[in-house]
């Protein structure tokens, strides 16, 4: 679900595309929107565990054996040009 808050409301409120916002419910049809402040602790988040909020444990299939590939050593001479490539999607950095 998404709430769109009116331009002006939101340059009052000194809103900016990006901010986290907190909901809460006061009353009957009345719901506050906070601007969160800072960013939220690890330790803060696990507090809000719950039995109720708790998921169970997700099945991602059968364990798949991962190939190992082992180099042989290298050390380059002095003068020798070494070139690496570092390709963030490869995920072997």
């Amino acid at each position: 679900m998404a709430v769109r808050i009116p331009k002006n409301v939101a340059e009052a409120a000194k809103l900016r595309p990006g901010d986290h916002l907190e909901l809460s419910v006061e009353g009957s049809g009345t719901v506050r929107i906070r601007k969160k402040k800072g960013t939220s602790k690890l330790r803060d988040l696990v507090r809000e565990i719950t039995a109720a909020n708790l998921h169970t444990e997700t099945d991602w299939g059968a364990r798949r054996r991962q190939r190992t590939v082992v180099a042989r050593e290298y050390v380059p001479d002095a003068g020798d040009l070494i070139w690496l490539d570092f390709t963030p999607q490869a995920g072997r950095e």
